[in-house]
């Protein structure tokens, strides 16, 4: 199972890496006070400044549509980076917003826009995909008590892989 990290709007990750860099912290600061050995204290060191590792999945540039007035449905678009080796299967996403989600895409055939849900969407090993208007994204449906923000979990085989929290820009009236 992988690890689940939480991205925020522009992908900023709001866990992980700075509880990481806490829990270096408390911990050089435990062995300080109970006298552990210098070279081990400079192991520590050594280890902390290369830094906490990246989560698996990250999402950046965020944006997912407001529904429409009695339309109750949303798309969702963002791009998904993988830090790691292994390429990525999301074959799912749910949210408490919405009834249902879907990954779709929209091809052209014969001069006519179609658009059809997928089975999966692969993030390659150090590659990145890209959801956006036209192509690939997330379809929110039956939405229910949108407001400010919308929660999202994205699934690989049923486990969560990538929650993103999405908060709406401010309506100018």
């Amino acid at each position: 199972m992988m690890p689940v990290f939480t991205g925020a709007r522009g992908g900023s990750v709001t866990d992980g890496p700075g509880q990481v860099a806490e829990s270096i912290a408390a911990g050089v600061f435990g062995c300080l006070s109970r006298g552990v050995h210098k070279g081990f204290f400079a192991a520590l060191v050594i280890l902390a400044a290369c830094g906490a590792p990246r989560p698996p999945l990250v999402a950046s540039d965020v944006e997912i549509t407001r529904p429409i007035p009695g339309r109750h449905m949303s798309a969702g678009f963002f791009v998904l980076e993988n830090t790691t080796g292994t390429d990525i299967r999301i074959t799912g996403a749910t949210s408490s917003q919405f009834g249902a989600v879907e990954i779709h895409e929209t091809t052209m055939e014969d001069g006519v826009s179609r658009m059809r849900e997928i089975e999966a969407l692969i993030v390659p090993a150090h590659g990145s995909v890209t959801l956006k208007r036209g192509g690939k994204h997330l379809m929110l449906m039956r939405g229910e008590n949108v407001s400010a923000s919308v929660s999202l979990q994205l699934l690989s085989d049923g486990e969560p892989v990538l929650s993103i929290e999405y908060a709406y820009p401010e309506e100018n009236p």
